[in-house]
């Protein structure tokens, strides 16, 4: 799995009045770098991806501070859906309802191109 998680970049950029931006992209399956955020508890993410191909993504968090030993779970909108997406085709964006300690993008399945996780918190 080691060749999948190194396929997906992270970028942090610098913060614009207490705005803080992280984004992940993607051609293969696997899970990005975590985001450790909990201290800017308003959070939205946008997913992109190519038209059309079958990719799914789903955004986990946790409360554990170890990401090797951490229990990741699916994080949920306002509206208790899942944050979870498949045939994201030009951009979907979502709240985050929960504020864990991490968060992080799990490219489960990566079809027809590159997808890209973006994640803007305050």
């Amino acid at each position: 799995m080691a060749t999948a998680i190194t396929a997906l970049l992270a970028k942090v950029e610098s913060p614009v009045r207490g705005v803080y931006i992280q984004e992940w992209t993607a051609t293969v399956s696997g899970r990005g770098n975590p985001l450790h955020a909990a201290y800017l508890p308003d959070k939205t993410v946008q997913m992109q991806g190519p038209t059309g191909g079958t990719s799914q993504i789903i955004i986990e968090g946790t409360n554990g501070s170890v990401v090797s030993t951490a229990t990741w779970i699916t994080l949920t909108t306002p509206t208790d859906g899942d944050l979870s997406f498949t045939n994201v085709t030009g951009g979907t964006m979502k709240v985050i309802r929960e504020n864990p300690l991490m968060i992080r993008p799990h490219f489960s399945v990566v079809t027809g191109g590159t997808m890209t996780v973006r994640i803007v918190a305050r």
